[in-house]
């Protein structure tokens, strides 16, 4: 009878301790619901929580992993189980705390696998521009993808993890951009201006950037498919038809250039640029008439297109109509601030055409315009020749030599002039400096 009711006052001592333990943990769950409210959701949530909470706390069960409490770009954000962090170069972040079931958060801790030290991470700041340059500078990227899962942020309960919330690491066309800028090496630029391309396929711009850098390299048929990319994207793009047009007419694709730029200009007839275009295309297959055509309607929208009155100048010339030369090469003279081409061109026409007088004019607004210029010298030189001055045409060859010594033209023009002379060794002397610059003239 005694040991009955010993057993059953050891039975009650059992539950009033596991009654009290229970009490305990209800307490401490219903203030922790009173500070922090939003920790438990609502309904049903709260039931869930409270129960595992028990488990925990009483039963010694390993505890549930909630969510993560974080803080990106300076505003408060919970990533719940199940969820995936987004993250792009411009974003911080900081993981505040873990919720689970350890409400203290004594025994659970928050890593960032991949970001290097496995070790807590949370309080700590970690920038988004870190995680996509390391990925970006890495072989952790797919050909055009634009998310890669490297990192997780692994949740730990003592050394156990628990979970693992994925951090998705959103690389953009800018991203590939940003790192060709900061890269002074072009064949790095060009990669991954390529990269930014073949991840965007509608991106105009980052397309010209890289179309620049070829044409900037001299890689003219590079330059040449990336416009033309651009205007399977945008096929009104004017820049980029003229862009390749040039490319075309570099290439001496001539009939190309010239269907794309008479497209143009039925599309923007007042284009001046165009015009002028499509009269230099003429001029390098010799279609003289349509040259001047072309180079008339450009200087017709444009009168100020100095350089395109100088083409058409040179296209009079070469169709033999001198006198039309003449008068656009004397209105660049007279109107644009640089005429020192025009002087130049018209200087070359007359001693082309044996006009030494007129010629020694030019050539004279040359040298005064451009002290330096060494071919100015030895063509008033020719000019001198031609009116029959000996000590003119010597003095300016002189002149020629004195300001471009390793000239090997002007040299032997000198020469010649001393032979015609009959100063032979002076002759040798600058025959010999020939030789000496080009020895296969031997």
């Amino acid at each position: 009878m005694l040991k009955h009711a010993g057993n059953k006052l050891e039975s009650n001592s059992k539950m009033i301790a596991v009654a009290i333990v229970a009490g305990v943990v209800l307490l401490l769950v219903a203030s922790y619901m009173l500070i922090r409210p939003q920790a438990f959701g609502t309904g049903s949530l709260y039931v869930h929580r409270i129960v595992n909470t028990f488990s925990y706390y009483l039963l010694k069960k390993k505890p549930h992993f909630y969510y993560l409490e974080m803080e990106k770009n300076g505003k408060d954000m919970r990533v719940k189980a199940g969820e995936v962090l987004d993250i792009n170069y411009r974003d911080e972040f900081v993981i505040k705390s873990v919720g689970s079931d350890d409400l203290s958060g004594k025994y659970t801790s928050a890593t960032i696998e991949g970001a290097g030290e496995n070790t807590n991470h949370i309080g700590v700041l970690f920038r988004g521009i870190d995680m996509v340059n390391a990925i970006m500078q890495s072989d952790a990227m797919a050909k055009g993808r634009q998310t890669v899962d490297v990192y997780k942020i692994a949740v730990y309960y003592l050394k156990e993890k628990i979970a693992v919330v994925p951090i998705r690491v959103v690389i953009t066309p800018q991203d590939w951009l940003r790192l060709a800028k900061d890269s002074s090496n072009v064949a790095v630029q060009i990669e991954y201006l390529k990269k930014a391309s073949a991840q965007n396929s509608e991106d105009v711009g980052v397309r010209k950037i890289l179309a620049g850098i070829y044409l900037r390299q001299n890689r003219i048929e590079e330059a040449a498919s990336v416009y033309a990319d651009i205007l399977r994207i945008k096929p009104d793009d004017a820049l980029a038809i003229k862009e390749l047009a040039r490319c075309d007419l570099q290439l001496g694709k001539l009939e190309q250039a010239i269907e794309i730029l008479l497209k143009l200009v039925q599309n923007q007839p007042q284009d001046a640029e165009a015009y002028a275009m499509l009269g230099l295309a003429f001029s390098s297959k010799q279609s003289w008439n349509k040259a001047m055509e072309y180079y008339s309607r450009s200087i017709r929208i444009d009168p100020d297109n100095h350089p395109a009155r100088l083409l058409l100048a040179d296209v009079y010339e070469k169709a033999g109509k001198t006198s039309a030369a003449i008068e656009q090469y004397r209105y660049v003279i007279k109107h644009s601030p640089d005429a020192l081409a025009g002087w130049r061109a018209l200087g070359t026409l007359y001693l082309r055409h044996q006009q030494y007088a007129q010629a020694v004019d030019c050539y004279k607004q040359v040298v005064k315009l451009q002290p330096g210029d060494a071919a100015a010298y030895a063509n008033l030189a020719t000019a001198y020749a031609g009116l029959g001055k000996s000590k003119d045409e010597m003095e300016h060859l002189q002149k020629a030599v004195a300001l471009r010594p390793d000239e090997p033209v002007i040299r032997f023009n000198l020469a010649a002039a001393f032979e015609k002379r009959n100063r032979t060794d002076e002759a040798v002397r600058e025959y010999l400096q020939v030789l000496k610059k080009n020895p296969d003239d031997a």
